[in-house]
């Protein structure tokens, strides 16, 4: 199993992604990461985050390294209507999935997840061939190589749906659905500047 490794590569790119080249920066982050901080037992900032938030996703590590990637080279990976859709997508299924999956409603999605279950598997095989065939490949590579590593068992948990999602990339769909929305209501400048 690599989970502690994956969460590690997780905040890594989280941190290229957000710090944009401030290399001192995300020097500093990665040593705070796996270092003990003196609290309590000693305790890693990585163990505290993993408690708060859980590991990362397959899918959110994708995104995250095509985001270093576009980031640090100038080169865009994602095709063009992916990043419009991806996140009213995700926020759709975290709505979907989360509320049902803590009890709210008769459905569990959750146990769709486990081996038993071919209905998760048969979705995620099918929205990755729809992925593929819109020529949303980073999307489509996500898809393929989440449920491969869980094939493999290479994370800690048994369940298909947290090597799909997880509550960062949920709440980062959710986000930037909301910036989106809060950007639409806005009164734009020209408009202000004629009165």
């Amino acid at each position: 199993m690599i989970g502690f490794q994956f969460d590690v590569l997780g905040w890594m790119l989280l941190f290229i992604v957000l710090l944009r080249r401030r290399w001192l920066l995300m020097l500093l982050a990665a040593l705070l990461l796996v270092v003990p901080l003196p609290v309590g037992d000693t305790v890693s900032l990585l163990s505290i985050l993993r408690g708060l938030f859980g590991g990362f996703s397959v899918t959110t590590v994708i995104f995250l390294l095509t985001l270093a990637l576009q980031n640090s080279k100038g080169m865009t990976v994602f095709a063009g209507r992916e990043t419009q859709w991806l996140p009213p997508l995700i926020a759709a299924v975290s709505l979907l999935f989360y509320p049902t999956a803590l009890g709210l409603g008769l459905l569990d999605p959750y146990e769709w997840g486990h081996d038993e279950a071919l209905v998760l598997q048969l979705i995620v095989v099918v929205l990755a061939l729809t992925a593929w065939l819109a020529r949303w490949r980073v999307s489509a590579l996500a898809l393929v190589l989440a449920l491969a590593l869980w094939r493999l068992r290479m994370l800690e948990s048994p369940n298909l749906w947290d090597y799909l999602l997880d509550p960062l990339l949920a709440f980062t769909a959710l986000g930037t659905l909301a910036a989106r929305w809060l950007q639409k209501l806005r009164i734009p400048r020209n408009y202000q500047n004629d009165k």
